[in-house]
């Protein structure tokens, strides 16, 4: 299940919206519609929850980039937080 929403936007007269018309700048013309879509949430039924393989290896491995990215470049400042969602230890820049 995910939530979708959909909003005209209001918030800019006409001519103020114009003023983001670049041309051949932007694919597409400014226009009002804002958006959101959350996260799926995945619902297990009669004990059997979905599970996509290429999903979960994709997953695997953005967070696996992630975590790499995190240790080489983590400053000791954000290293508690990212103790806190990171499963392995993480040590500061430079150790």
């Amino acid at each position: 299940m995910a939530a979708r929403c959909t909003e005209e936007d209001q918030l800019l007269s006409d001519q103020q919206l114009s003023r983001y018309d670049g041309g051949d700048t932007f694919a597409e013309e400014p226009c009002r519609l804002r958006y959101a879509h959350t996260s799926p949430i995945y619902v297990t039924v009669g004990g059997k929850g979905p599970c996509v393989p290429s999903s979960v290896k994709e997953g695997r491995a953005m967070l696996e980039s992630f975590e790499h990215f995190s240790r080489k470049t983590a400053t000791a400042e954000y290293l508690d937080e990212l103790r806190k969602v990171m499963p392995r230890e993480i040590k500061p820049v430079g150790d």
